[in-house]
């Protein structure tokens, strides 16, 4: 009788299998080490001036990114080497702060008496709904708010017989109406609408050349015996174009003509941070010297992750990241969802209720808070 013998894998089969899974182990080793330290930097741009680092603050641009990427070596790891896999864990936990600054799951809104609602939009010029400003501003209305901060206004648009001031008065939406005219512009600039009573208004003033309706304008209001006061920003935008964010996102260096574009699209976004910077500067100056408690709203042109963005919070409150629910993106053209909208608080203030309305009247959406003051 035959006895039944075993097959055995020669040594250099085995050597030679164990040594394509060293090898395939180590090339993911080192991809992974790469994003790794791109992870970092991106959690540096809060922190780290672009003045200081433009790397950093382009790898800010792609946190969500590189914080999805990082969930999916998860399972690659999981099979591989479980030492990466936990190393992958912790740097995915150290961007939790990151990830509320996009999405937020377990706010729920509360009621208050005697609450203030603010508003802020970029309204884009009027020229996403074909310059029917007062689908606009009806719709503003119907929400409800105390004060409205209005960013790229113009008080013209081709075929209309009336202007948005003129209609805004007729109706009487508002109790007070406040129009900032950029430099250099007569028509086009911020626009403040309150139906609370405004005691003082002021216009901050930039050196930058050419900066459009880019600006910082503000109101005091009273709300019964509380003053406060509102500043609505516009900070300096990128100008990139849709095919520019959508090279940039890609990767794609194939082409020379692809490589020339990148290039200045980097350029761009160089020269937008400056002027960002620049902003800031003065604004914060001028908020150091504010006596008192004071709100931050408008188109800030940068993410949550920024040091621009960062630098303006200081220790006011997102009323996002206080009382928003899903995702808070607030630009429409962009994929996947970026928010470079606020509306900052000051601590003391207790926040109620915060929204995003999604709704096609701009290439921003709406966003608004309620809020009590104790």
């Amino acid at each position: 009788m035959k006895k039944n013998r075993r097959y055995t894998v020669p040594a250099k089969e085995n050597n030679k299998k164990k040594g394509r899974a060293n090898l395939i182990t180590g090339i993911l080793s080192v991809l992974n080490g790469i994003t790794l330290f791109a992870l970092l930097m991106a959690y540096l741009s809060p922190w780290v001036s672009p003045g200081f680092s433009w790397p950093v603050a382009l790898a800010g641009l792609f946190t969500n990114y590189l914080i999805l990427l990082h969930l999916l070596w998860l399972p690659v790891w999981m099979v591989a080497d479980w030492k990466w896999m936990i190393i992958n864990l912790i740097a995915i936990g150290f961007g939790f702060s990151h990830i509320q600054a996009s999405y937020q799951l377990f706010n729920t809104p509360e009621e208050g008496k005697n609450s203030v609602k603010v508003l802020t939009l970029n309204a884009h010029d009027f020229y996403s709904v074909n310059g029917k400003y007062e689908e606009i501003f009806k719709y503003v209305n119907s929400i409800g708010p105390d004060v409205v901060c209005v960013q790229e206004f113009a008080n013209y648009y081709k075929g209309q017989n009336k202007t948005p001031l003129d209609f805004l008065k007729e109706k009487k939406l508002f109790s007070d109406i406040r129009f900032f005219p950029s430099d250099g512009f007569k028509n086009r600039g911020m626009l403040i609408l309150s139906n609370l009573k405004v005691t003082q208004q002021g216009k901050l003033s930039f050196s930058l050349k050419n900066k459009g309706t880019n600006g910082c304008v503000f109101i005091d209001v009273q709300k019964g015996n509380d003053l406060f006061r509102i500043y609505n920003l516009h900070l300096a935008s990128m100008n990139l174009s849709e095919e520019e964010v959508s090279l940039i996102r890609k990767g794609d260096y194939e082409k020379e003509s692809q490589q020339q574009k990148i290039l200045n699209a980097l350029s761009k976004l160089r020269f937008g941070w400056n002027r960002q910077e620049e902003m800031i500067s003065v604004i914060s100056e001028h908020l150091e010297n504010c006596q008192i408690p004071y709100i931050l709203a408008g188109d800030f042109n940068n993410t949550p992750f920024s040091y621009i963005v960062n630098h303006l919070r200081k220790k006011h409150l997102d009323a996002f990241e206080e009382k928003g629910s899903g995702f808070g993106n607030t630009y429409t053209r962009t994929f996947p969802p970026v928010r470079i909208d606020y509306i900052f608080l000051p601590e003391e203030f207790k926040i109620l209720n915060y929204k995003v309305e999604r709704v096609r009247i701009s290439d921003h959406f709406p966003i608004w808070v309620e809020f009590n003051i104790p």
